[in-house]
Protein backbone atom coordinates (compact mmCIF):
# COMPACT_ATOMS: atom_id res chain seq x y z
CA UNK A 1 0.00 0.00 0.00
CA UNK A 2 1.14 3.35 -0.73
CA UNK A 3 0.57 6.66 0.05
CA UNK A 4 0.15 9.04 -3.18
CA UNK A 5 -0.36 12.60 -3.63
CA UNK A 6 -1.65 14.10 -6.47
CA UNK A 7 -1.74 17.93 -7.88
CA UNK A 8 -3.40 18.93 -10.45
CA UNK A 9 -3.17 22.07 -11.98
CA UNK A 10 -3.09 23.75 -15.39
CA UNK A 11 1.07 23.73 -15.43
CA UNK A 12 1.69 26.86 -17.64
CA UNK A 13 4.12 26.78 -17.50
CA UNK A 14 5.07 24.45 -14.60
CA UNK A 15 7.52 26.86 -11.99
CA UNK A 16 9.36 26.22 -8.90
CA UNK A 17 6.73 26.94 -6.93
CA UNK A 18 4.37 23.91 -7.97
CA UNK A 19 7.64 21.12 -7.65
CA UNK A 20 8.47 23.25 -4.20
CA UNK A 21 4.60 22.69 -3.12
CA UNK A 22 5.08 18.99 -3.88
CA UNK A 23 8.47 18.09 -1.94
CA UNK A 24 6.91 19.68 1.05
CA UNK A 25 3.68 17.89 1.06
CA UNK A 26 5.74 14.98 0.50
CA UNK A 27 7.84 15.02 3.21
CA UNK A 28 5.63 16.36 5.90
CA UNK A 29 2.46 13.81 5.04
CA UNK A 30 5.30 10.82 4.48
CA UNK A 31 3.99 10.39 0.97
CA UNK A 32 5.80 7.89 -0.92
CA UNK A 33 5.33 9.49 -4.41
CA UNK A 34 3.21 12.48 -5.87
CA UNK A 35 1.56 12.61 -9.09
CA UNK A 36 1.09 16.23 -11.07
CA UNK A 37 -1.62 16.09 -13.30
CA UNK A 38 -1.73 18.79 -16.09
CA UNK A 39 -5.43 19.69 -16.86
CA UNK A 40 -7.40 19.19 -20.29
CA UNK A 41 -9.45 22.52 -18.66
CA UNK A 42 -10.02 23.23 -15.53
CA UNK A 43 -13.75 23.57 -14.82
CA UNK A 44 -13.16 26.47 -12.29
CA UNK A 45 -10.82 28.33 -14.55
CA UNK A 46 -12.57 31.65 -16.16
CA UNK A 47 -9.20 31.34 -18.61
CA UNK A 48 -8.59 28.61 -21.26
CA UNK A 49 -5.20 26.84 -20.67
CA UNK A 50 -3.01 28.53 -23.32
CA UNK A 51 -0.82 25.60 -24.29
CA UNK A 52 -1.01 22.66 -25.57
CA UNK A 53 -1.51 19.50 -23.48
CA UNK A 54 1.72 17.83 -25.07
CA UNK A 55 3.61 20.85 -24.21
CA UNK A 56 2.62 21.19 -20.96
CA UNK A 57 3.43 17.36 -20.01
CA UNK A 58 6.82 17.56 -21.90
CA UNK A 59 7.93 20.69 -19.53
CA UNK A 60 6.98 18.84 -16.41
CA UNK A 61 8.61 16.09 -17.14
CA UNK A 62 11.70 17.53 -18.13
CA UNK A 63 11.09 19.72 -14.27
CA UNK A 64 10.57 16.66 -12.30
CA UNK A 65 13.45 14.13 -14.33
CA UNK A 66 15.80 13.56 -11.41
CA UNK A 67 13.11 13.63 -9.08
CA UNK A 68 12.19 9.98 -7.47
CA UNK A 69 9.04 10.57 -5.72
CA UNK A 70 7.59 13.26 -8.42
CA UNK A 71 5.98 12.03 -11.40
CA UNK A 72 3.80 13.25 -14.32
CA UNK A 73 0.47 12.02 -15.38
CA UNK A 74 -1.41 12.61 -18.94
CA UNK A 75 -4.48 10.85 -17.36
CA UNK A 76 -6.56 14.27 -17.85
CA UNK A 77 -4.61 14.90 -20.96
CA UNK A 78 -5.38 12.07 -22.53
CA UNK A 79 -9.16 12.46 -21.66
CA UNK A 80 -9.47 15.22 -23.13
CA UNK A 81 -12.27 18.03 -22.56
CA UNK A 82 -13.12 19.21 -18.92
CA UNK A 83 -10.89 17.56 -16.50
CA UNK A 84 -13.22 16.87 -13.13
CA UNK A 85 -11.31 15.68 -10.70
CA UNK A 86 -13.82 13.35 -9.43
CA UNK A 87 -13.69 11.64 -12.86
CA UNK A 88 -9.56 11.51 -13.00
CA UNK A 89 -9.85 10.08 -8.85
CA UNK A 90 -12.56 7.64 -9.83
CA UNK A 91 -10.11 6.08 -12.78
CA UNK A 92 -7.03 5.99 -10.94
CA UNK A 93 -8.58 4.32 -7.85
CA UNK A 94 -9.60 1.41 -10.18
CA UNK A 95 -5.65 0.89 -11.02
CA UNK A 96 -4.38 1.45 -7.25
CA UNK A 97 -7.45 0.09 -5.12
CA UNK A 98 -5.39 -0.23 -1.92
CA UNK A 99 -3.24 3.06 -2.48
CA UNK A 100 -4.27 6.12 0.26
CA UNK A 101 -4.69 9.40 -1.96
CA UNK A 102 -4.43 12.63 -0.93
CA UNK A 103 -5.28 15.58 -3.54
CA UNK A 104 -3.15 18.85 -2.86
CA UNK A 105 -4.23 22.15 -3.35
CA UNK A 106 -4.49 25.44 -1.91
CA UNK A 107 -6.45 27.87 0.32
CA UNK A 108 -8.18 29.18 -2.53
CA UNK A 109 -9.51 25.94 -3.84
CA UNK A 110 -10.19 24.85 -0.51
CA UNK A 111 -12.83 27.36 -0.42
CA UNK A 112 -14.35 26.24 -3.71
CA UNK A 113 -14.52 22.54 -2.95
CA UNK A 114 -18.23 22.44 -2.66
CA UNK A 115 -18.57 23.80 -6.29
CA UNK A 116 -16.18 21.12 -7.36
CA UNK A 117 -18.18 18.29 -9.33
CA UNK A 118 -19.59 15.77 -6.69
CA UNK A 119 -17.77 17.33 -3.86
CA UNK A 120 -19.04 14.10 -1.33
CA UNK A 121 -17.98 11.73 -3.90
CA UNK A 122 -14.32 13.38 -4.30
CA UNK A 123 -14.52 13.03 0.15
CA UNK A 124 -14.69 9.34 -0.57
CA UNK A 125 -12.13 9.25 -3.01
CA UNK A 126 -9.04 10.75 -0.92
CA UNK A 127 -7.94 12.94 1.93
CA UNK A 128 -7.11 16.78 0.96
CA UNK A 129 -4.07 18.39 1.84
CA UNK A 130 -3.76 21.90 1.71
CA UNK A 131 -0.93 24.18 1.31
CA UNK A 132 -0.94 28.08 2.33
CA UNK A 133 -0.60 30.63 -0.86
CA UNK A 134 -0.02 33.89 -0.95
CA UNK A 135 -2.80 36.46 -0.59
CA UNK A 136 -5.26 33.71 0.74
CA UNK A 137 -5.83 33.57 4.60
CA UNK A 138 -6.92 29.99 5.79
CA UNK A 139 -9.97 29.75 5.93
CA UNK A 140 -12.51 26.74 7.90
CA UNK A 141 -12.97 23.62 5.89
CA UNK A 142 -16.48 23.46 4.00
CA UNK A 143 -19.27 21.52 5.79
CA UNK A 144 -19.22 18.32 3.07
CA UNK A 145 -19.42 15.05 4.33
CA UNK A 146 -16.73 13.08 4.94
CA UNK A 147 -14.24 15.69 4.34
CA UNK A 148 -10.74 15.12 5.63
CA UNK A 149 -8.21 18.29 5.11
CA UNK A 150 -4.52 18.14 6.65
CA UNK A 151 -3.17 21.11 6.67
CA UNK A 152 0.88 21.93 5.57
CA UNK A 153 2.53 25.31 6.25
CA UNK A 154 5.56 25.84 3.94
CA UNK A 155 7.79 28.65 1.89
CA UNK A 156 5.36 31.06 0.48
CA UNK A 157 5.68 30.88 -3.11
CA UNK A 158 4.48 34.28 -4.90
CA UNK A 159 4.82 33.24 -8.31
CA UNK A 160 2.41 32.32 -10.58
CA UNK A 161 2.35 30.50 -14.19
CA UNK A 162 0.53 33.55 -15.49
CA UNK A 163 3.13 36.14 -14.24
CA UNK A 164 6.00 34.05 -16.03
CA UNK A 165 3.95 34.59 -19.13
CA UNK A 166 3.26 37.72 -18.60
CA UNK A 167 7.45 38.44 -18.39
CA UNK A 168 7.80 36.37 -21.30
CA UNK A 169 5.41 38.56 -23.27
CA UNK A 170 7.64 41.19 -22.12
CA UNK A 171 11.18 39.72 -22.74
CA UNK A 172 11.98 39.59 -19.36
CA UNK A 173 13.99 37.33 -17.43
CA UNK A 174 12.48 34.20 -15.93
CA UNK A 175 15.41 32.48 -14.47
CA UNK A 176 15.04 31.14 -10.89
CA UNK A 177 11.07 30.88 -11.33
CA UNK A 178 11.31 27.90 -13.78
CA UNK A 179 13.79 24.90 -14.35
CA UNK A 180 16.76 26.14 -16.57
CA UNK A 181 15.16 22.94 -18.85
CA UNK A 182 12.04 24.41 -19.21
CA UNK A 183 13.40 27.47 -19.95
CA UNK A 184 15.38 25.59 -23.12
CA UNK A 185 11.93 24.43 -24.05
CA UNK A 186 9.92 27.11 -24.22
CA UNK A 187 12.61 29.30 -26.17
CA UNK A 188 12.89 26.09 -28.35
CA UNK A 189 9.55 25.99 -29.27
CA UNK A 190 8.61 29.65 -29.01
CA UNK A 191 5.80 29.27 -26.17
CA UNK A 192 4.31 32.51 -24.77
CA UNK A 193 5.79 34.90 -27.14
Amino acid sequence: MMRIGFMGGSFDPVHIGHLAVARTVAQALALDQVWLIPAAQAPLRTDAVRTDGRHRTAMLRLATSGNDNLFVSEIEIQRGGISYTVDTLRALKKGHPSDDFFWILGEDQLARLPCWSEPAALCGLTEFVCYSRPGYPPVAPPQIPGLRVHRVEGPLWPISSSLIRERLRRGEVIQGLVSDKVIEYIQENSLYT
